[in-house]
């Protein structure tokens, strides 16, 4: 298995046991956007990265979300954008 192709795999596994979590916060965000601070939810964010990292060995580095919960990280060898729509999920992946 080369790079990229466990790049796909570390995050469909990471999407396995986040996916749910990471849709709720967005639509928290959603619901409480008019009175929470966006920070926090930036920080739970990255948090759920860590703490995958540290329990599954992953190397997901410089994590960004932005408020439409548009979400940026890196592995060593692909940049990967995370697109929590409404309708669905969009994964990208671009080779470094």
């Amino acid at each position: 298995m080369n790079a990229q192709e466990m790049t796909k795999q570390q995050v469909h596994k990471f999407l396995d046991s986040q996916y749910e979590d990471i849709y709720y916060l967005k639509d928290r965000w959603n619901d409480e956007k008019d009175y929470e601070d966006f920070k926090d939810y930036e920080e739970i964010v990255k948090e759920i990265f860590a703490d995958h990292n540290k329990e599954h060995k992953t190397s997901f580095a410089n994590v960004r979300v932005n408020k439409h919960f548009k979400i940026n990280c890196e592995t060593s060898v692909a940049l990967i954008t995370l697109k929590f729509n409404a309708d669905a999920l969009r994964i990208k992946y671009q080779s470094k």
